[in-house]
Protein backbone atom coordinates (compact mmCIF):
# COMPACT_ATOMS: atom_id res chain seq x y z
CA UNK A 1 0.00 0.00 0.00
CA UNK A 2 3.23 2.33 0.13
CA UNK A 3 4.26 2.18 -2.70
CA UNK A 4 0.83 3.69 -5.06
CA UNK A 5 1.19 6.70 -2.81
CA UNK A 6 4.55 6.90 -2.74
CA UNK A 7 4.35 7.25 -6.87
CA UNK A 8 1.54 8.98 -6.80
CA UNK A 9 3.62 11.84 -4.92
CA UNK A 10 6.30 11.71 -6.84
CA UNK A 11 4.66 11.88 -9.81
CA UNK A 12 2.81 15.35 -8.50
CA UNK A 13 6.16 16.73 -7.53
CA UNK A 14 6.99 16.17 -11.41
CA UNK A 15 3.64 17.53 -11.96
CA UNK A 16 3.91 20.89 -10.02
CA UNK A 17 7.81 21.63 -11.20
CA UNK A 18 7.40 20.67 -15.14
CA UNK A 19 3.99 22.26 -15.10
CA UNK A 20 5.07 24.88 -17.01
CA UNK A 21 7.28 23.36 -19.52
CA UNK A 22 6.74 21.71 -22.71
CA UNK A 23 7.83 19.74 -25.73
CA UNK A 24 11.67 19.01 -25.20
CA UNK A 25 12.00 20.39 -21.75
CA UNK A 26 9.60 18.34 -19.86
CA UNK A 27 11.13 15.56 -21.40
CA UNK A 28 14.08 16.45 -19.93
CA UNK A 29 12.65 17.41 -16.33
CA UNK A 30 11.24 14.17 -16.43
CA UNK A 31 14.08 11.61 -17.79
CA UNK A 32 16.24 13.71 -15.30
CA UNK A 33 14.12 12.59 -12.40
CA UNK A 34 13.54 8.72 -13.65
CA UNK A 35 17.24 9.29 -13.33
CA UNK A 36 17.35 10.60 -9.80
CA UNK A 37 15.59 8.00 -9.08
CA UNK A 38 17.20 4.83 -10.45
CA UNK A 39 20.39 5.75 -8.74
CA UNK A 40 18.96 6.37 -5.70
CA UNK A 41 17.48 3.21 -5.89
CA UNK A 42 20.82 1.59 -6.97
CA UNK A 43 22.99 3.18 -4.17
CA UNK A 44 20.40 3.20 -1.04
CA UNK A 45 21.34 -0.44 -0.40
CA UNK A 46 19.70 -0.48 3.09
CA UNK A 47 16.55 -0.25 1.83
CA UNK A 48 16.59 -1.48 -1.87
CA UNK A 49 19.84 -4.08 -2.00
CA UNK A 50 21.17 -2.16 -4.51
CA UNK A 51 22.25 -4.32 -7.56
CA UNK A 52 22.01 -7.63 -5.83
CA UNK A 53 19.56 -10.58 -6.15
CA UNK A 54 16.34 -10.86 -4.47
CA UNK A 55 17.51 -14.23 -3.03
CA UNK A 56 15.35 -17.27 -2.78
CA UNK A 57 14.32 -17.20 -6.60
CA UNK A 58 15.92 -19.67 -8.80
CA UNK A 59 17.90 -19.42 -11.72
CA UNK A 60 16.05 -19.51 -15.00
CA UNK A 61 15.94 -22.75 -16.09
CA UNK A 62 15.14 -24.83 -19.66
CA UNK A 63 14.38 -28.45 -19.36
CA UNK A 64 15.76 -28.42 -15.75
CA UNK A 65 19.03 -26.92 -16.68
CA UNK A 66 19.77 -23.99 -15.41
CA UNK A 67 21.09 -20.57 -17.65
CA UNK A 68 22.83 -18.56 -14.99
CA UNK A 69 25.35 -17.02 -18.14
CA UNK A 70 25.16 -14.57 -20.67
CA UNK A 71 26.20 -17.26 -23.04
CA UNK A 72 23.58 -19.54 -21.98
CA UNK A 73 20.93 -17.37 -23.13
CA UNK A 74 22.45 -17.43 -26.86
CA UNK A 75 20.60 -20.71 -28.02
CA UNK A 76 17.75 -19.13 -26.50
CA UNK A 77 17.60 -15.93 -28.40
CA UNK A 78 18.68 -17.61 -31.85
CA UNK A 79 15.63 -19.66 -31.63
CA UNK A 80 13.13 -17.02 -30.66
CA UNK A 81 14.85 -15.12 -33.96
CA UNK A 82 14.64 -18.00 -35.67
CA UNK A 83 10.78 -18.24 -35.13
CA UNK A 84 10.20 -14.46 -35.73
CA UNK A 85 11.91 -14.72 -38.75
CA UNK A 86 10.12 -17.88 -40.20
Amino acid sequence: MVTPILTGTAGWFVSLTASRLNGDFLALVTFGFAVVVHLIAINWTDLTRGTMDTPGIPAFEIFQNPINTTCGFFPLVALGFFVLCS
